[in-house]
């Protein structure tokens, strides 16, 4: 089953997260839902499409919102385009190739200067952004250590000329420890924190994955209109997320 928009995760992967953040096997989620375990396999592997009695019972063993669950599983959710100019604020997406993180260049015209958030595609790409906006590298932002997201922060490292910018940041811990977002007003940069439609992979051990989605819902509190740029997949808004995320529950 192939999806028809750029999400990061459809319903395979979003079953998948669920199931392992519970601690459950896929012998458990079968016998708790009467899906054999055969068919759940191919449901995480996107082999095959769920009946919708059986995306009832997943979400409700999983947790998760059966409506949204069910409009991932149906290909109905499409992320609307979201802003990536915000007053003198213009962020410059370079999306992730495969085994990449995106990558954000904000450029404060305000201040002609620009922060780096999450290095991790190749550096002929972030250099050739740096160029076009001309203005010097006040700040780089890690959403969290994963090598994806840091892959190029060497080459760009000694050039950071710590002058002031304007974010708050939010411990957000989950997918890491050191799991963190930069909240600029309209816009915050989340990492793997969600993705639209979904959230990052929470650690395995016991207690994360509840800790993820805490920090999930201390993101959605922000207001509506703020856009979410995720460390993979399309950017969203937080009325987005909490109205078509199955993670979160009405």
């Amino acid at each position: 089953m192939s999806t028809k928009y750029p999400l990061e995760d459809e319903f395979g992967d979003i079953i998948k997260k669920a199931r392992l953040g519970s601690g459950l096997s896929v012998t458990d989620v079968a016998r708790k839902t009467g899906v054999d375990e055969e068919r759940l396999q191919r449901m995480e592997a996107y082999e095959i499409r769920p009946e919708p009695a059986q995306v009832a019972a997943l979400a409700k063993v999983l947790n998760l919102s059966q409506a949204k669950l069910q409009a991932v599983a149906n290909e109905q959710y499409v992320p609307d385009p979201v802003a990536t100019t915000f007053g003198k604020l213009e962020v410059h997406v370079l999306a992730g190739q495969p085994g990449e993180a995106n990558c954000y260049v904000l450029a404060d015209h305000a201040k002609g200067q620009t922060a780096l958030i999450d290095p991790g595609v190749e550096t002929q790409r972030i250099q050739k952004v740096l160029d076009e906006v001309g203005y010097p590298l006040a700040a780089i932002l890690l959403t969290h250590n994963h090598g994806d997201h840091t892959k190029s922060l060497d080459q760009f490292a000694d050039r950071v000329q710590d002058t002031p910018l304007d974010y708050t940041t939010i411990a957000t811990p989950g997918h890491s420890k050191d799991s963190q977002t930069y909240y600029f007003g309209d816009c915050a940069f989340v990492g793997d924190l969600l993705f639209a439609g979904s959230v990052g992979r929470a650690l395995p051990e016991t207690g994360w994955y509840s800790t993820h989605l805490d920090s999930v819902r201390k993101i959605l509190v922000l207001p509506d209109s703020t856009v979410l740029f995720p460390g993979h997949g399309p950017a969203t808004t937080v009325e987005s997320e909490r109205q078509n995320n199955p993670f979160i529950q009405d």
